[in-house]
């Protein structure tokens, strides 16, 4: 399944709807911090798809808000910090969440 054609056509499109995004939200992309992934193709296209968007590519296994992304399966030992970190987390968001009395038990 491709979600995005390899074309000229396409990447200019893409472009088009990213300078789109930027002036309905006032807001603007950091190129230089932006990274391109590309899926299933090969070094060239990937290089291509980044030159085109004046990016760097991107390497997988990558963290997006701290959770581990690639397109293999992750390991456990991959996805150990992320659990550790949730854990930490869901403690403290617990022990907010409790009355005085439930805490001292």
């Amino acid at each position: 399944m491709t979600l995005v054609e390899n074309s000229e056509r396409v990447l200019a499109n893409l472009k088009f709807i990213l300078f789109c995004f930027e002036e309905m939200s006032e807001l603007r992309i950091d190129c230089n911090k932006s990274e391109v992934f590309v899926v299933g193709g090969g070094s060239q296209t990937s290089a291509k798809v980044a030159q085109a968007f004046n990016s760097k590519m991107g390497v997988f296994l990558m963290k997006y808000l701290g959770i581990p992304v690639s397109i293999d399966r992750l390991s456990k030992a991959e996805l150990s910090d992320s659990v550790v970190e949730v854990e930490r987390r869901l403690k403290t968001w617990k022990c907010s969440k409790l009355s005085c009395g439930e805490k001292h038990s």
